[in-house]
Order: structure tokens, then sequence, then C-alpha cells
């Protein structure tokens, strides 16, 4: 069949119309073979899904923290600097209400 249609053997995706087009015993030829590779892609997911699957069921639980103290998230404990001051910034305070707070 290749040969057939040299200029389509690297772009297989263009040669999708034309499959209606060959004759009866070509037609069969062909879906058997695109079924077949589906088949052989589909059982290596497969097993590669069943590997994953094995791999976290082999992983073992972590409690995660539910709960922060004055050091969480600093980089050095010892060293608490507040940036805004240092920087000459003052902290404003955070508005969840979605209203205007500097009108009133």
């Amino acid at each position: 069949m290749l040969e057939q249609f040299p200029e389509f053997a690297r772009d297989a995706i263009a040669a999708i119309p034309l499959i209606s087009t060959l004759p009866e015993p070509q037609q069969t030829e062909f879906h058997v073979a695109f079924a077949s590779s589906m088949s052989v892609i589909w059982k290596n997911m497969i097993g590669v899904s069943g590997l994953g699957l094995l791999s976290v069921l082999l992983l073992e639980e972590k409690p995660m923290n539910r709960s922060t103290d004055d050091t969480y998230g600093l980089h050095d404990p010892k060293e608490k600097k507040n940036i805004n001051v240092e920087a000459g910034v003052e902290p404003q305070p955070t508005n969840f209400s979605g209203k205007d707070q500097t009108a009133a």
C-alpha cells in the first residue's frame, strides 16, 4: 500500500481521506492493521497504569501538619525581622469585605 502513496509515507494523516477510495481487500487490511496497532497501545497503557497504581499502594502515608507556630515559614527562626517596618512601609489593614474603607 505504501508504494501506491509514496508522497504520504511521512504524513499518514493526509492519507485518511483516501482510505475509502481503496479497493475492498486493502480497506480491510488497513482496518485490521489500525485495530491491532491500537490494541498494542492500549495494552501498554494498561500496563503503565497498573504499575502506577501499584506504586501508589506501596507509598507510606505521612500526616500533614494542620497547625503552624511563630517560626513557620521562617528561614532562620532566631532572626525575626519585620520587613515592612525596616523598609519604612506602614502595614495596611486587610479588607476582605470588598467595601472601600478609606471613604468612611
